[in-house]
């Protein structure tokens, strides 16, 4: 799957193929196409990377084409695909398990210009491996480690100047929105001055956070940090994120403890990852108060984008910063900026988060390591 050709593709160990190599492959092996493979090497965004099958015809590719670019009304098509027309690098997929690629290509033209309206892989390795072994994805995937597709989270500490940036961003934001909605005075008077305290801070003690991702196959994890939706290793994922200074020990959700649930968790993270391509293009641009990585992780999850730890934790940050400087006569201007932030951040079905909750064992964390 996915996460198995990015490890190999960290590692080294895939085979690149030039474009006559391809021509020249036996007729069902599995390939990797990839339009930037510099994006893949840095952990970044695949602007197009697509799982496929060597037809009969050498300059035929087999492909589960996406249509739909919303993971709410998936769309997917069969189809073959002229190789010089994709206009991709090549690279050999799963050469120890596609040990027969005459059955692979039955199962691929079996399916040849059938449509499919599911919640699919969007780079369609699940219908590569399908292909290849003749299961269901849910029997695939019900194979891996139990933590794929699980909602995993790390403590942090950001930088208070990060903090206070994305702070006085958000405020200017829902200042602008507060105006075009007719909101009272008093109000966008409250959230200016918030504002203007905001703009004079320099550092000041914080909370601690968490950072949060989707853990996909073979301990890799799809996570949105401040540059942009990537993938990590669950190694460097909890040891040191953007922004931050060491992290520390995972700690695991466990709502998902059915295949389905996983798969499905899975689905939308590799969807957002493999949709973002230019910067902004599909999750929107990153916001530490309104889109940040756990809105990301809780919309695969969950399908609802929400941080708890913007209702819980951001609000004792807004205190701290508006509390670093002296300010005399305004401890009641404070608590109505207080109570407005929790109005405009608060989500009408936000729950519990997981801070400070559950905590992952030693020997979870080492079960994932030894998957990986």
């Amino acid at each position: 799957m996915l996460g198995d050709f990015l490890k190999a593709f960290a590692e080294n160990s895939v085979t690149p193929l030039t474009l006559q190599e391809v021509k020249e492959l036996v007729p069902g092996t599995a390939i990797v196409a990839v339009k930037d493979p510099s994006e893949l090497s840095n952990g970044g965004l695949p602007t197009d990377i697509r799982f496929g099958i060597r037809a009969e015809e050498e300059d035929e590719i087999i492909l589960q084409n996406p249509i739909s670019d919303d993971w709410d009304k998936p769309y997917f098509q069969i189809t073959a695909f002229d190789v010089d027309f994709l206009q991709m690098h090549f690279y050999l997929y799963g050469e120890k398990i596609n040990t027969n690629p005459q059955a692979t290509l039955q199962r691929a033209k079996e399916r040849l210009y059938s449509d499919i309206e599911a919640l699919r892989s969007k780079p369609g390795d699940d219908f590569v491996d399908e292909c290849i072994t003749g299961l269901s994805i849910e029997e695939i995937f019900a194979q891996y480690d139990p933590s794929s597709g699980q909602h995993w989270w790390t403590p942090l500490i950001v930088d208070s100047r990060f903090i206070i940036q994305q702070a006085t961003a958000s405020l200017d934001s829902i200042i602008s929105e507060m105006e075009k909605q007719g909101k009272p005075t008093v109000h966008i008077e409250v959230a200016r001055f918030a504002l203007s305290k905001l703009s004079t801070q320099k550092s000041v003690k914080l909370p601690e956070v968490e950072h949060h991702g989707i853990l996909i196959e073979r301990a890799r994890l799809i996570h949105f940090s401040n540059w942009r939706i990537r993938t990590n290793s669950f190694k460097e994922f909890i040891e040191t994120t953007d922004n931050s200074a060491h992290g520390g020990t995972a700690g695991g959700k466990k709502e998902q403890i059915d295949v389905a649930g996983r798969l499905f968790t899975r689905n939308r993270a590799v969807w957002v990852f493999c949709t973002e391509g230019v910067k902004g293009r599909y999750w929107g641009t990153y916001s530490l108060f309104t889109n940040n990585c756990e809105h990301f992780s809780r919309a695969c999850r969950e399908k609802r984008r929400e941080s708890c730890q913007v209702v819980k934790q951001g609000i004792e940050v807004i205190k701290a910063l508006l509390n670093a400087a002296p300010l005399p006569f305004f401890g009641a201007l404070i608590s109505q900026v207080v109570v407005l932030l929790i109005n405009i951040w608060k989500p009408e079905d936000a729950h519990e988060g997981p801070i400070g909750k559950k905590y992952a064992t030693f020997d979870e964390l080492k079960r994932i390591f030894d998957n990986a």
